[in-house]
């Protein structure tokens, strides 16, 4: 058997060496295995939180989307909204015919029935209708009420009635009307 000497060795430095050989022992196992073990799961825990991170700004982003398709989905229905008050300019022709077959309806009888110049309001247009017509007071109350009920914005400006002194249950009046389209 190979004599080192290992007997000749005082147990006080006997307990030095294998002390420094187990610390030696343990330094290298962990700069050889801990340590690139330890810097292996650190950078699997950066890029966990990056890729949470990445995902927490894809919901924000997501989120975002969904309010923002939400909000687009009301301004559309604003929008439809606004083209049944706001007229386009082929539309004008159905109102007038509205507006004629409600007068009918009350027993007015229009004499005069004209659109007038168009005046530019920016994003809209205003469309004036001027009338001159016959019939009862309370046919006409009514006709006006109507009006204000319509699905289109029409706007009653200017209204002149005089009693005819023949029949006394009937009127004659001038109007003036507008009615508003989308400037294009």
């Amino acid at each position: 058997m190979l004599n080192l000497g290992w007997d000749k060795i005082p147990k006080k430095h006997k307990t030095i060496y294998i002390s420094l050989l187990i610390a030696g022992s343990i330094y290298i196992y962990y700069l050889y295995f801990l340590s690139p073990l330890w810097l292996d799961i650190q950078n699997k825990i950066q890029t966990i939180n990056q890729k949470q991170e990445e995902l927490n700004k894809a919901e924000t982003i997501a989120n975002k989307e969904a309010i923002i398709k939400g909000q687009l989905d009301n301004l559309k229905k604003e929008l439809e909204i606004a083209k049944q008050v706001l007229p386009t300019e082929k539309e004008i022709e159905v109102i007038l015919e509205n507006l004629s077959k409600l007068a009918q309806n009350f027993g007015i009888k229009m004499n005069v029935f004209t659109p007038t110049q168009e005046g530019n309001k920016g994003e809209y247009m205003e469309v004036p209708i001027h009338i001159e017509g016959t019939g009862g007071f309370p046919s006409l109350g009514l006709f006006l009420s109507e009006i204000t009920k319509l699905e289109r914005l029409v706007k009653v400006i200017n209204i002149k009635i005089v009693s005819k002194l023949e029949k006394k249950s009937s009127i004659s009046f001038t109007l003036d009307l507008s009615t508003y389209r989308v400037s294009r």
